[in-house]
């Protein structure tokens, strides 16, 4: 929904906004999706999901993402905005998981405040501002 109040914050939401912010939730439930798996929870997916299974579900929502951003056929238009959304999209879910993954890699001469905050950032922070962004 911040994708729409964001748009709605700048004149009325138009279809590509409702597009954007459908590609957002994919995103989002792919990344939570993701991450359960990689901490062992099964609790989103559910206990009867195997990882195998919630993997698949993650990337395919990952994809699927994508393709609601390039848009269908029947919708053409807008083809620079779209290309420069599916940019944005990429970059976020890149830096995703790039702080999933540095979560995993702290040392022990890293600073751990400064490890959680980088984390933090990557996984709350820069979708938070994609949504808004779109």
């Amino acid at each position: 929904m911040l994708a729409i109040w964001a748009a709605q914050a700048a004149g009325q939401p138009t279809q590509l906004s409702f597009e954007a912010a459908s590609a957002w939730l994919g995103l989002y439930i792919a990344a939570k999706i993701l991450d359960d798996v990689q901490d062992g929870d099964a609790s989103f997916a559910g206990e009867d999901v195997p990882m195998q299974t919630a993997i698949n579900l993650g990337v395919a929502l990952l994809f699927a993402s994508q393709r609601i951003m390039v848009g269908g056929p029947t919708q053409p238009s807008e083809p620079t905005l779209r290309l420069a959304l599916l940019r944005e999209v990429a970059a976020v879910s890149l830096a995703v998981t790039q702080g999933q993954q540095s979560s995993w890699e702290t040392t022990g001469d890293a600073d751990p405040l400064e490890s959680a905050w980088v984390a933090a950032s990557a996984k709350a922070g820069l979708p938070l501002c994609l949504a808004c962004r779109l």
